[in-house]
């Protein structure tokens, strides 16, 4: 007697699926209910707020609707630029930017020199030590986490030119 796929085997117990769940036809298939969302027309009516006879009459009890959608702006996104040109020196620091009133989200500065180098520090003088240091026509760009501070330029030689670039936030 020969034995048919599925049949039991003798010694051994019957064979089953380690899992229930839905088997899936291709990577785009999505199964229905309730692995996701019912459709709109079998969903519950919107329930009123059972709370609105208690609350004040100045507190909403509801949000706005589709029709009268509320602004949405986020000003730091936005630059109105102001750009200069400061000449470094070479025997102190100069500030050449000060701390804002508001706050910076934009600061660009390029080395404008043919040969000298230019060092930058954030609320402290700059010297040769300083973190960023600008080698002739090199840019550093802030516009991301843009520093708050005051900032200061140091230059190699005479007569530097550092070129700047700046935005705040309107109040």
């Amino acid at each position: 007697m020969s034995r048919r796929p599925g049949d039991p085997v003798e010694g051994f117990p019957p064979v089953g699926l380690l899992y229930d769940l839905i088997p899936v036809d291709h990577p785009q298939y999505i199964p229905p209910s309730p692995h996701n969302l019912p459709p709109s027309r079998d969903r519950p009516a919107q329930r009123s707020n059972r709370f609105a006879g208690m609350l004040p009459s100045d507190v909403p009890t509801s949000g706005p609707s589709y029709s009268d959608p509320a602004p949405v702006r986020e000003d730091h996104r936005y630059a109105r630029l102001t750009e200069s040109v400061a000449t470094v020196g070479n025997a102190v620091s100069a500030i050449v930017l000060p701390e804002p009133t508001t706050r910076r989200n934009f600061l660009s500065f390029r080395n404008n020199s043919a040969a000298a180098n230019i060092y930058v520090a954030f609320g402290r003088d700059a010297s040769l030590q300083s973190v960023f240091r600008l080698t002739p026509n090199q840019i550093l760009l802030f516009d991301t986490v843009v520093p708050q501070d005051d900032m200061y330029a140091l230059a190699d030689a005479a007569a530097a030119q550092l070129v700047y670039s700046y935005s705040t936030i309107a109040t």
